[in-house]
């Protein structure tokens, strides 16, 4: 497998049974980044990578398998930032991520693909302070069906859940946020906040949004919101006026919307690859 992952120093990989197992021990700093290769899914059904105490690493992850299934342990005082890149694949796969005491993870996906997700993402913030991200921006169009599954569970005290998802939908495509923040009794001190937006463009397009907050805890703090509407028409009007088609505007105001997920991608190639495919798909 040849492969910056596999190469790198501090990065132990091996089989057992089945399941690969990555183990990565030394600090990748910006913008170097591990990336999981095309062929990883020929011998391996499950992944197990596993962030040793301390470490700091990135992953990208832009080929995918509807019978993978990810473990992640981020390990103590450890750092990830993992990105999904969904350009010409559709995203795939089972992802659990384990954060023990002060860990902290950054996930983001930028979802461009064309057809059918149905993707579940669990989070256990299992250690004490321990940290995690979500960030999404999803486009459908034609006859996508898009559904993103994705649950924070809050055990350790002092611990920190976000998270953000911006979609857009047009034409006859569908999409729905779904997903639990549930702080567990005893994890006092721990803040979990939601947002998802979706704007929709056509009649004939689809979109929920169901954030859900369960509270087993008094010392905490919690926020959530959800927000699916139409194009802002005086938008869209404006920019008409001004002498942009119709089909422009759209595309400019998708872009407006979608393009901060570009700021958790480091890599340039990556950010172009999102911007190019945002424009590709209107």
């Amino acid at each position: 497998m040849e492969n910056n992952l596999f190469k790198a120093n501090g990065v132990n990989c091996y089989f057992n049974d089945e399941t690969l197992i990555i183990k990565i021990s030394n600090s990748f700093d910006s913008p170097e980044r591990l990336i999981l290769p095309e062929n990883i899914y020929d011998n391996a059904k499950n992944i197990n990578v596993i962030c040793e105490e301390g470490s700091k690493s990135k992953l990208l992850l832009q080929n995918y398998n509807e019978q993978a299934n990810f473990i992640i342990n981020i390990k103590k005082n450890a750092e990830l930032v993992l990105n999904f890149l969904s350009i010409k694949e559709v995203a795939k796969g089972n992802y659990h991520l384990v954060l023990e005491e002060n860990a902290q993870s950054i996930v983001a996906m930028a979802d461009l693909a064309k057809g059918k997700i149905d993707l579940n993402i669990l989070f256990d913030l299992l250690g004490d302070s321990a940290s995690a991200e979500w960030h999404l921006a999803s486009l459908g169009a034609n006859k996508d069906c898009k559904i993103f599954n994705i649950n924070f569970n809050h055990i350790g005290k002092n611990t920190r859940g976000i998270m953000s998802n911006y979609g857009v939908v047009e034409d006859k495509s569908f999409m729905h946020f779904k997903g639990d923040s549930h702080i567990k009794n005893g994890s006092v001190g721990s803040q979990t906040h939601q947002s998802a937006k979706i704007m929709v463009f056509d009649e004939k397009c689809h979109a929920k949004a169901n954030p859900i907050l369960k509270i087993d805890e008094n010392d905490i703090e919690a926020s959530h919101a959800a927000v699916v509407g139409k194009v802002n028409e005086e938008h869209m009007y404006y920019l008409c006026s001004r002498g942009i088609s119709e089909l422009d505007a759209k595309q400019l105001i998708t872009c407006g919307y979608l393009k901060p997920i570009v700021s958790y991608f480091s890599d340039k190639n990556d950010a172009d690859s999102i911007l190019n495919g945002i424009e590709k798909r209107l």
